[in-house]
């Protein structure tokens, strides 16, 4: 007997507004990747990429503390790829940016704890809370990105552009929010999508963008 999944629950059908919309992302991935031809596949190469490096990390004998924390931050940053290429092909440009930053960060987080092996027992404390908290926030927030690293001055780059279109700014909101001034009021609107059909330069342009990223990442690990 076929095994039922859960998205075939009637019960689903409670929300439509919701419904209609996982609906509508399904549309865009299709025509995005529709619009991306053969370039789709390179997301595919991507995550092969950081598989078969995930299988040589599992291949380590007795690994030191620091490499499985790398380790974990490496399958992080992988979960950020798969989430911002799903985002980039559902027209959720701004959110692929965010899962990009994200991995980022991750990438810049283990190359630290490389430089410094003994941040891994800070990075794992932390979770302890109270001062353990405050002194790994202290040792990450800070040179993550030196500029004698020339890979990591490069993604700090693409860690600053990211970050604006991340935060509660004008230059995430600007390409989604419209505000339109009439004699009986105000007419306020905010897209979900970011793509218009008549764009040439998107999906590609994020898409690209995203796996560009990645290859830097990919490199730093």
């Amino acid at each position: 007997m076929a095994r039922r999944h859960y998205l075939d629950d009637p019960a689903m059908t409670v929300l439509p507004h919701l419904d209609e919309l996982a609906k509508a992302e399904s549309s865009n991935f299709e025509v995005s990747a529709g619009r991306l031809g053969d370039t789709a596949t390179l997301a595919e190469d991507f995550i092969e990429a950081y598989d078969a490096i995930t299988n040589l990390l599992r291949e380590t004998k007795d690994p030191p503390s620091h490499l499985i924390v790398i380790s974990v931050l490496f399958l992080a940053a992988r979960y950020q790829l798969e989430r911002a290429i799903l985002d980039v092909l559902r027209a959720r440009l701004s959110d692929g940016f965010q899962a990009t930053r994200r991995a980022a960060e991750l990438a810049a987080f283990a190359a630290k704890i490389r430089r410094h092996p003994h941040l891994a027992d800070v990075w794992l404390e932390a979770s302890g809370g109270g001062d353990a908290y405050e002194r790994y926030r202290k040792k990450f927030s800070k040179d993550l990105f030196p500029a004698e690293d020339e890979l990591l001055l490069r993604l700090g780059t693409r860690y600053d552009h990211a970050s604006k279109a991340s935060h509660s700014s004008l230059f995430s909101m600007g390409g989604r929010a419209s505000v339109e001034r009439r004699p009986d009021g105000v007419e306020f609107g905010f897209r979900t999508f970011e793509i218009d059909n008549d764009d040439p330069a998107e999906p590609a342009s994020s898409f690209l963008w995203v796996l560009d990223t990645h290859f830097g990442i990919l490199k730093i690990f």
